[in-house]
């Protein structure tokens, strides 16, 4: 399977995979990498000839590689240490929290995160807002309050994503004036309607509705928010 991907590469890029690989295995000198440092760059080799995503998830190291799920987050966590600085990392969550699909229990959000760089970050961010984050259930989930929910949106948009967050939650009917408000009262809308009987749709697709939000699109917001500030819809209160 591997003689397949380099088949499909050019001279240029199998010279410049390897001799990336053997410079790096050569430094300070020969055998003196450490082994964690090999697998690395070797997960680096196999990324530039395609047999490894360059965004990776753990099942795909697993399948792979064919290494237990302990050893795909652990190397999965050191690429990642290695490779990003901070504004990566907030986009790092920025796009792990956008594919995660929210589910509501109780008066939490649950997200199941992969990528155990992300999660350890995005639980970072919550915790500088003064926030505690549940994730003893599972080492890829966190449970977060709807304040602490709505902290770490604010937390990860630039000021120009909240202004047009803004614009279009105050479109869709959003009663409150500040970002914090307007953000809080959605979620909080949406979570009565993901509690109500009638928000089984919804509450599959509660996904589409905070992506919405993180992509600051703001015509797709208030597409996505006019049912829920409706004042004809009536919800139950969480």
């Amino acid at each position: 399977m591997i003689k397949r991907h380099l088949e499909q590469m050019t001279k240029g890029q199998l010279v410049e995979t390897l001799d990336g690989f053997l410079n790096k295995y050569l430094s300070p000198s020969f055998g003196a990498l450490p082994k964690r440092e090999v697998d690395l760059e070797v997960l680096e080799a196999l990324v530039a000839i395609g047999y490894v995503d360059d965004e990776p998830k753990v099942y795909d190291l697993i399948t792979n590689l064919r290494v237990t799920r302990s050893k795909a987050r652990g190397l999965l966590y050191d690429r990642e240490l290695r490779r990003l600085e901070e504004p990566d990392l907030n986009k790092l969550v920025v796009s792990a929290v956008t594919g995660a699909t929210p589910h509501k229990d109780g008066d939490l959000f649950v997200l199941e995160v992969e990528n155990p760089y992300a999660l350890d970050h995005l639980r970072h961010l919550v915790q500088q807002s003064g926030h505690a984050s549940d994730g003893s259930f599972s080492s890829s989930i966190i449970r977060l309050s709807l304040v602490a929910y709505a902290d770490l949106v604010e937390t990860i948009l630039d000021d120009s994503q909240k202004d047009k967050v803004k614009a279009g939650l105050t479109k869709a009917g959003a009663p409150e004036k500040s970002f914090k408000g307007l953000l809080k009262g959605a979620l909080k809308k949406l979570g009565a309607k993901v509690a109500d009987e009638a928000g089984a749709e919804i509450a599959e697709g509660i996904g589409g509705y905070v992506g919405a939000i993180l992509s600051d699109n703001a015509v797709a917001i208030a597409k996505k928010f006019g049912a829920i500030f409706d004042s004809k819809t009536k919800t139950k209160r969480v």
